[in-house]
């Protein structure tokens, strides 16, 4: 028998106990283990009201709350022959009825009859039972489990599951029930496991509501989110008790926090004499290798370091001067490697540089110095800046890459060059473009400030993305391994906000002069340069411009990221204007008239320098070739400059002639040489308007009623 009664609402939790997670993919595997468990749920029509994940070190899980206790019965129905051939003229099953029950297994008795649109048809209808929760949950475990983490997975004992870590404990509760099952050779209970050291043994739950509460009891911060929030908050307000303020990084708080289940902030110095290290060098050896939290007062750091434990000690003085001890050789070391860094002029290096491969079919690292060169110096040359030293700064850019110090701590390149350019005479010029050759180094950095900074990170970025290109490895899909989505997004934010008045087709043929590469890659520079005008256009979109006036700008001008960008913020604030709407339904009346009169006409029309005034009849085209003239010879001082704000407002002022010219002239007339000329007209406003923009392509137009083109 049925039951039709609405399933009752249900928490459920799981817990998957394990060895040590991977510190850098704890968040990813917590928020997929629970998007897993909830769109299984899901596709078994199954929906929660609320879902939320946990995760420490030692395991992962999920609580949902308000989930049905079990699937809706589903009502279905199967058609069977109409009634005229179901039945005999007594009322009898006819072979069709009674071979349509059969075919369900059924006696025809069972059987009733619907509508199915004009006719009436047997009907058999069926109810499948829901299944209970507890019944689907341990497959859609397993499933979320089996497909969990990527990279190597593990195996332990003699069983055949494998996962990211051993698994060693599992929890399941619906409410207060545990689900009876087995997975990746673990029983589930209701048993979970405190902090490693202050609660080793095992606690019980009576009920799924309790688990926070019940492993903060056993000192485990069992949500990550809020852990995370309590380290930030405590490593300021320790490090406001000594006068500083502590440089935390999103990475090493994430990192740190997915360290930790009772996470105990304390505070640790070193000798001060430590200091006179570069400051780069000084933060990445407290936060690079000993995840330490570094403290500044001001713009000076201080001898003072910030570090989160794992325990509650009852010493905590002996934690805070172990960690004290370890320091030290760290900051001994990473003071040896750039004291001997020291000891060698830059420039020396370069000798070394031959000897390094950069890529395969792209030369040594000498190799890419050179090649750099030659584009910097082209850049510096067209934009009128220093070229010895935007040559001397690329000659140089490459050399801390065979450092010692730059071998211990990858991501000081470029800045140990430059503080090492400093320290051996160049000028703040050369140090400085060293130094900011790499930004921004992802979403969001800050970018050169100084000119030669900016022109070699341009050439930088050019030379790596085009050696790419020519190498045949352009991103695929999510597939991105030499970051290029990054190097193009990180050249075109450059070109923006720097104000480089710079053409990616001539960057990028200067750049392909340098490679000693087949003719048949020009194709790939192409592409190359189709690849960049993408990310413009994301950036773009990004940064809030709507996506017809982009088109409107980039059907013009795609080539020329700052001049783009002028163009683009010159048609929003041209957009404002009242006369924009009907301009551009006045420019979408003109290209479809251009396009109406045929190819042959476009051909004559191109051999025409511009139209004939002697062939201009009626009023309101006189009148608007007189305001074309007046706006032809205001527009060229506007573009030189270029104001391409002047420019729409000057264009704009067409808008009142055209109007007339549309409601008062017959374009496609039946007399050629003055239908001709009139082409010619609307040719001529067409170009003026696409010197700055396609604005036909803005939406929102209202287009007036039907042109007199002469359809």
């Amino acid at each position: 028998m049925t039951d039709n009664r609405a399933p009752s609402r249900q928490e459920l939790l799981i817990e998957i106990g394990v060895e040590e997670l991977p510190a850098p993919q704890l968040q990813a595997l917590a928020q997929g283990f629970a998007d897993g468990i909830r769109n299984g749920l899901e596709a078994e029509r199954l929906q929660a009201e609320h879902c939320h994940w946990y995760a420490t070190p030692r395991r992962l899980a999920v609580r949902l709350q308000g989930l049905p206790s079990r699937q809706d019965d589903q009502q279905r129905q199967r058609l069977g022959p109409t009634l005229d051939k179901a039945l005999d003229a007594d009322g009898k099953p006819t072979p069709a009825a009674l071979g349509f029950a059969r075919s369900l297994g059924v006696p025809w008795e069972q059987l009733d009859s619907c509508t199915d649109g004009s006719r009436k048809r047997l009907r058999y209808q069926l109810t499948h039972p829901g299944q209970s929760t507890a019944a689907l949950l341990p497959a859609i475990i397993q499933h979320t489990l089996e497909r969990l983490g990527s990279g190597r997975r593990m195996r332990w004992g003699r069983a055949a599951h494998h996962f990211v870590r051993p698994v060693r404990w599992l929890l399941i509760l619906l409410d207060d029930t545990v689900v009876d099952c087995e997975i990746m050779g673990c029983r589930a209970a209701r048993l979970s496991r405190g902090h490693r050291f202050h609660h080793p043994q095992t606690l019980s739950l009576k009920h799924s509501a309790d688990y926070c509460e019940a492993l903060g009891a056993a000192r485990v911060q069992v949500d990550y989110g809020a852990r995370r929030r309590q380290i930030q908050h405590s490593v300021q307000a320790l490090a406001r008790t000594f006068g500083g303020q502590a440089l935390i990084d999103p990475g090493l708080l994430d990192e740190v926090t997915a360290l930790s289940e009772w996470p105990v902030v304390l505070a640790g110095q070193f000798d001060p004499d430590f200091l006179a290290l570069p400051r780069e060098v000084l933060i990445a050896t407290l936060q690079e290798q000993q995840r330490y939290f570094p403290v500044e007062q001001g713009e000076t750091l201080l001898a003072r370091f910030i570090f989160v434990s794992n325990i509650e000690a009852q010493r905590p003085e002996r934690v805070i001067h172990g960690n004290e001890r370890v320091v030290q050789p760290r900051l001994e070391d990473a003071r040896f490697f750039y004291q001997r860094d020291r000891a060698r002029p830059l420039g020396e290096r370069g000798s070394e540089l031959q000897e390094v491969l950069w890529q395969e079919n792209l030369g040594t690292l000498h190799d890419r110095t050179l090649r750099i060169q030659a584009i910097i110096t082209t850049l510096a040359e067209a934009l009128g800046e220093d070229v010895a030293a935007c040559r001397r700064s690329a000659l140089l850019a490459k050399c801390d890459l065979v450092t010692d110090t730059v071998a211990e701590f990858p991501g000081l390149q470029g800045v140990v060059g430059g503080h090492l350019a400093r320290e051996h005479g160049e000028t703040e010029y050369v140090a400085s473009a060293i130094a900011e050759q790499y930004l921004p180094r992802f979403s969001g950095d800050r970018l050169p400030r100084g000119r030669g900074g900016q022109l070699l990170a341009v050439a930088e970025r050019t030379d790596h993305l085009l050696g790419q290109c020519l190498n045949d490895r352009m991103p695929r899909g999510d597939r991105d391994p030499y970051a290029m989505r990054r190097a193009a997004l990180g050249l075109v934010r450059i070109l923006i906000d720097c104000q480089l008045d710079i053409d990616l087709r001539v960057l990028i043929s200067t750049a392909m002069k340098q490679f000693p590469v087949p003719v048949q890659n020009e194709e790939r520079a192409h592409a190359l340069l189709l690849f960049i005008r993408e990310r413009l256009r994301t950036w773009c979109l990004e940064d809030g411009s709507p996506a017809d006036s982009l088109e409107a700008v980039l059907a013009v001008q795609a080539d020329h990221p700052l001049d783009c960008y002028r163009r683009l913020q010159a048609v929003e604030q041209f957009r404002r204007l009242a006369a924009t709407r009907a301009l551009a339904a006045a420019n979408k009346r003109i290209r479809n008239i251009l396009k109406q009169a045929g190819r042959h006409e476009a051909d004559q029309r191109e051999n025409l320098q511009a139209h004939d005034p002697a062939l201009l009849q009626e009023a309101a085209e006189r009148a608007l070739a007189e305001k074309l003239l007046s706006c032809q010879k205001q527009l060229g001082a506007l573009l030189k400059r270029p104001d391409y704000p002047g420019a729409l407002d000057c264009l704009a002022t067409l808008r009142e002639s055209i109007d007339t010219f549309f409601d008062q002239v017959l374009v496609l007339c039946e007399e050629q040489a003055l239908r001709s000329n009139r082409l010619i007209l609307l040719q001529e406003i067409q170009n003026l308007f696409l010197s700055v923009a396609d604005i036909s392509r803005l939406s929102g137009d209202s287009p007036g009623g039907r042109e007199k083109a002469g359809s």
